[in-house]
């Protein structure tokens, strides 16, 4: 996760991931996901806007696209059923934030524009009405060598009303996984004020 260019096909995916999936996906995902593949990309590839205004669209869609309060609070695990209830808000509002700081906060244009094509390599549904999606970034090459392709997996949420991430594997790391472990260790050392307190100074390095 720490690499630039992984972080930017991550996003990619995430945010397009309810777009890939609609040939197989219920309605409640057809209609969030309509516009969703043509909005990354045309952010990606606009040339009016900067850098940083990129990265707040990006923001936007990935906070819409992502389920971060479900997956926040799978991170904790037990923990979270045994949270007071006045720290589950600011956690669940400060996660959000860091969330999305470590997939947009790396965004770089330059690698944006490379991005040329995005396949589905496979989409099947699973129990719970989720739905498991295979994808393939195409990158474009620099006239010498061709373009770095990334596999990125992820699983859609479908509810009632709408669909969302629940879960992004980049080279096989799951992120419920990779949150989980590091989240509810901490948490049974420090409690939430110590998770929450950890991902506010991540917050604030940089």
């Amino acid at each position: 996760m720490k690499n630039a260019k992984t972080l930017l096909f991550a996003i990619a995916f995430t945010l397009t991931a309810p777009a890939l999936a609609n040939a197989a996906a219920p309605s409640a995902c057809e209609t969030f996901s309509t516009t969703m593949t043509t909005r990354i990309l045309n952010i990606f590839h606009n040339t009016k806007e900067t850098p940083v205004e990129k990265r707040t669209d990006l923001t936007k869609l990935f906070q819409q696209a992502v389920d971060t309060n479900w997956i926040g609070k799978f991170a904790l695990g037990p923990y979270w059923r045994t949270a007071p209830q006045q720290e589950r808000q600011p956690y669940l509002s400060t996660f959000r934030d860091y969330l999305t700081y470590i997939y947009v906060s790396k965004f770089h244009d330059d690698d944006a524009e490379k991005i040329k094509n995005i396949k589905v390599l496979s989409v099947v549904p699973q129990s719970g009405d989720r739905i498991y999606v295979k994808s393939l970034i195409e990158r474009q090459g620099d006239g010498k060598n061709s373009g770095e392709n990334t596999q990125v997996d992820y699983i859609l949420k479908q509810s009632s009303h709408q669909c969302q991430v629940h879960d992004i594997k980049i080279a096989g790391v799951s992120l419920l996984v990779t949150l989980r472990s590091e989240f509810s260790a901490l948490a049974g050392s420090a409690g939430i004020k110590g998770v929450i307190k950890q991902m506010r100074n991540r917050l604030a390095s940089d």
